[in-house]
């Protein structure tokens, strides 16, 4: 069996032709923007492909674009129909004018330091204009500038204009960030002053206020170096007679290298010489007058008792002892001060021992005392044991009335005070009837014993057999119970007593008294 059939099958043939033109294909100038015309059939929907020779490309009917450097560039244009045919068309650009690169030595930098400005491979330049970006310029090639401050933002923007000719010029620029490093400080004394001067002597507190630093050397002109952002506090002391001035130098580096440092001076006057006398003593109720020198001014304090206490000589009438207290001043306003004791001796109190009564022979104890270091003076000199003491033993054998007189040291006073003595005339004589020598000290020794007695004449201790054990003529001394340095028995002993009088007068007496162990 057979059949047949047919089929018609259309075949679409494309072409196309690439074809643009641009209106200026040289320029002695750039940035130049180049003006195309497509001129290319759009008949088969074709697509566009641009190849601007500098790198740039493009998709569009009629794309835009800048050329932005000196030189020569196809332009290529590749159209392709919906069926992949495809065309090329192309045109030569020449881009003229003057280029370079811009070269700087530093772009970080420190205040106050030098940059320098050039460029590399210069074409087509016979115009230089540099702007630093702090307001100075220069037409030079290469040239130089100092950066002398820190701006808010922290940095230049240096730029250079530079031109074939006057029609055709070039911009370009680039950044310099500088560095801020500050030294600066403050000081101030120990007292709380912030003057730069002080009298004889100060102790400086520090106060480091610099910018931006990170390392720190001090030099504080007294021979002392500290590297601690805070030093540590420093003395100054003038003892001379001239005026010292110390420098205070403080020296500041950044992590970068920035160094900057400043100097402040501190100045030491000397204090004023002061001279006074030398400390004095008076009577409570005198004066005396004070003296000084130096200086060009002076105040006493404290000002009482003294007549004016702004002279050199005031006299001083003190009712105490006072210390006064000298101040000078100079021409720079220092002061320096000294004292001088003014001694008052006041008048002494005297106390003394009250009148009193004695029997003939007898002794008392006469006192007196007074509130100072005085000295002492008894008249008459009759009966006493010293009269130049304060408390003398008086024996005197009739009435008699003493005069005690005391002298302060300074011989100011004499205060005088008396003690009237009665005499009374009455003689005995007697011998305890018992005593008890057992070595406890109570009543271990016998004695004679007896009113206005003058002398022992004689006093015998006989034993039971009559033998005498114990004698003396010496009132003072009495039988202790030991004969020939044995004990005695406790027994019953005789005694003769014979003694004179201080009426002249001899009184006897004999009797017995008992030995008790």
């Amino acid at each position: 069996c057979n059949d047949s059939a047919t089929f018609t099958h259309f075949i679409s043939v494309q072409d196309i032709l690439a074809d643009f033109t641009v209106t200026t294909t040289d320029t002695n100038c750039y940035p130049f923007s180049v003006n195309i015309i497509n001129n290319t059939s759009q008949a088969y929907q074709p697509s566009w492909y641009w190849d601007f020779g500098d790198g740039g490309t493009a998709i569009q009917h009629t794309p835009l674009h800048t050329y932005t450097l000196p030189g020569q560039y196809w332009l290529v244009l590749e159209a392709t129909t919906s069926n992949g045919c495809k065309s090329r068309d192309s045109v030569l650009i020449t881009v003229s004018g003057p280029y370079t690169q811009f070269l700087m030595s530093d772009s970080i930098i420190c205040k106050g330091d030098t940059v320098s400005f050039s460029v590399t491979n210069p074409n087509n330049i016979n115009i230089y204009n540099w702007d630093f970006g702090d307001g100075s310029s220069s037409n030079q090639n290469p040239t130089q500038h100092i950066y002398n401050y820190v701006p808010s933002s922290g940095y230049f923007i240096p730029s250079l204009i530079y031109c074939s000719d006057a029609s055709c010029c070039q911009y370009t620029s680039d950044t310099i960030y500088v560095h801020q490093v500050m030294a600066n400080f403050s000081y101030s004394q120990g007292n709380g002053s912030t003057d730069s001067i002080a009298c004889g002597s100060a102790t400086l507190i520090f106060n480091n206020q610099s910018i931006g630093a990170n390392s720190y050397t001090w030099t504080f002109g007294n021979g002392n170096i500290d590297t601690l952002q805070t030093p540590a506090n420093q003395f100054y002391q003038n003892t001379g007679n001239t005026t010292l001035t110390y420098y205070i130098t403080l020296s500041v580096t950044s992590n970068i290298g920035c160094i900057d440092s400043i100097k402040k001076p501190f100045i030491v006057y000397p204090l004023p010489t002061i001279q006074l006398g030398q400390d004095v003593s008076i009577c409570y109720g005198s004066s005396v007058q004070l003296t000084a020198s130096g200086g060009n001014a002076i105040a006493w304090q404290p000002t009482q008792g003294l007549d004016n206490p702004s002279s050199y000589t005031p006299n001083a009438s003190p009712t105490t002892t006072t210390t006064y207290t000298a101040t000078i001043y100079d021409t720079y306003g220092c002061s320096n001060t000294a004292s001088v004791n003014v001694y008052v001796q006041q008048i002494p109190t005297l106390s003394n021992s009250p009148d009193t009564t004695i029997i003939i022979g007898e002794f008392v104890n006469l006192w007196s005392q007074s509130d100072q270091n005085v000295s002492y003076s008894w008249s008459p000199s009759y009966g006493l044991s010293c009269t130049n003491c304060p408390n003398p033993i008086a024996q005197p054998l009739t009435s008699t009335t003493y005069t005690v007189v005391i002298t302060d040291s300074l011989g100011c006073f004499n205060i005088t005070g008396t003690v009237h003595i009665e005499v009374k005339e009455e003689y005995t004589i007697d011998v305890p009837q018992a005593f008890t020598p057992n070595g406890d000290g109570i009543n271990d020794i016998i004695y004679v014993k007896g009113w206005g007695l003058k002398q022992l004449l004689e006093f015998k201790i006989y034993n039971r057999w009559g033998q005498c054990v114990f004698e003396t003529d010496d009132l003072h001394q009495g039988w202790d119970g030991l004969f020939k340095g044995k004990k005695q028995e406790s027994d019953t002993y005789a005694y003769t007593v014979k003694a004179l009088t201080y009426g002249g007068r001899i009184l006897t007496k004999n009797g017995l008294f008992n030995l008790i162990r």
